[in-house]
């Protein structure tokens, strides 16, 4: 992803999600809010810097998702930003 789309913080937070192939299954998908992402590059050097894009790798084991060593399985499925809408 463009880093300088990663830097630029607006007034309503903007999530990746990120849905990955692994052992040929689609895994459940991983929701991080920008600014938590732009927080692990900055300070826990998550992903690596290539051209101006931070690329990540995801790695799976015992029911762990990590990235760069860091243990992001608290982001699988984390749809606590999105309310549920009722009618």
């Amino acid at each position: 992803m463009p880093l300088n789309q990663l830097k630029n913080i607006a007034n309503i937070p903007v999530h990746y999600v990120f849905v990955v192939r692994h052992n040929d299954q689609w895994t459940k998908p991983v929701v991080i809010r920008q600014d938590y992402l732009l927080d692990q590059w900055q300070n826990d050097k998550i992903g690596s810097e290539h051209d101006g894009n931070l690329n990540l790798y995801f790695s799976y084991s015992n029911n762990k998702v990590e990235s760069s060593g860091l243990d992001l399985s608290k982001y699988v499925s984390d749809f606590s930003d999105f309310p549920i809408i009722e009618e």
